[in-house]
């Protein structure tokens, strides 16, 4: 199928931290300007978090991501990643419904002072139309996210996102 490792990725949707674009200006703050040795050519990313932010966004969109926002616009929100950056809107979709598995280490982590959160995840728990037009489908659950393309056009990929914009290209 067209898309290559985009059928067969996991849909994990991280964003980079706000501090990962100033690495060696976070690292000379955290550990003294000796830490780096000069030899070393680490370098503070040219654009900020907050620059790249509505791009991350759109591209949440575009892939009808689901997960739990821990920090609109600097809010902290319960039940998200208290961690990430500011996010400028909601995730497009609700998270994922959690497993019993995952329920029970949550809760032994909330015991323990942690704060377990929904992993974003590049599938549509409900059907979701992008900002495209390409209609996802809703994750049907079935547990094979991972190195198959999803039945249901619910995880992202080029071929389901990309492709059927391009084809009406007439360059492409």
């Amino acid at each position: 199928g067209v898309g290559g490792t985009g059928i067969h990725w996991g849909a994990l949707h991280w964003r980079f931290l706000p501090t990962d674009f100033r690495i060696k200006s976070v690292l000379k703050e955290k550990y003294g300007a000796k830490a780096i040795p000069d030899t070393m050519t680490i370098q503070d990313w040219p654009v900020s978090y907050d620059e790249l932010e509505p791009h991350y966004d759109r591209f949440d969109k575009l892939c009808g991501v689901s997960g739990q926002a821990g920090n609109l616009r600097g809010k902290l929100i319960a039940g998200g990643n208290p961690f990430e950056g500011p996010r400028s809107e909601h995730y497009p979709n609700k998270a994922i419904k959690t497993g019993v598995g995952p329920a029970i280490f949550s809760e032994a982590a909330k015991s323990l002072g942690y704060h377990p959160f929904p992993v974003p995840v590049a599938t549509s728990s409900a059907a979701y139309v992008n900002p495209e037009g390409i209609t996802l489908g809703a994750c049907e659950y079935c547990g094979h996210c991972n190195r198959t393309a999803c039945e249901a056009n619910a995880k992202a990929s080029p071929n389901v996102n990309m492709m059927p914009v391009l084809r009406t290209e007439p360059k492409f």
